[in-house]
């Protein structure tokens, strides 16, 4: 039987069991997702999906990629519908500005 933990601490969300991490995110205040990774032995589970749900679950703000993006941050997150909201860098540009 797996035995996952769930952690959440200001920053940041870590999903694990008493052996090693499934996945993680960093994330800022403002929304901006900073980093994501999924244990690649987990990929393609929907363990990605499931930490941007929980994070969205959790903050007020509406959640936008960060700058820059690797070519497959790029791709999960138009896979999971963050691009399509935003351009991740004109949109923190401007909440950087405070102009939003």
């Amino acid at each position: 039987m797996i035995n996952l933990q769930f952690i959440h601490d200001q920053g940041h969300l870590l999903l694990k069991d008493e052996n090693s991490t499934w996945g993680y995110c960093l994330y800022a205040d403002n929304g901006g997702l900073d980093y994501i990774f999924v244990h690649p032995l987990r990929r393609g589970t929907g363990l990605g999906r499931f930490l941007i749900n929980q994070l969205a679950s959790m903050t007020d703000a509406e959640i936008f990629p960060a700058t820059p993006l690797s070519a497959k941050g790029r791709k999960f997150c138009e896979r999971v519908g963050l691009m399509a909201r935003h351009d991740p860098g004109l949109l923190r540009e401007a909440l950087a500005d405070k102009s939003l």
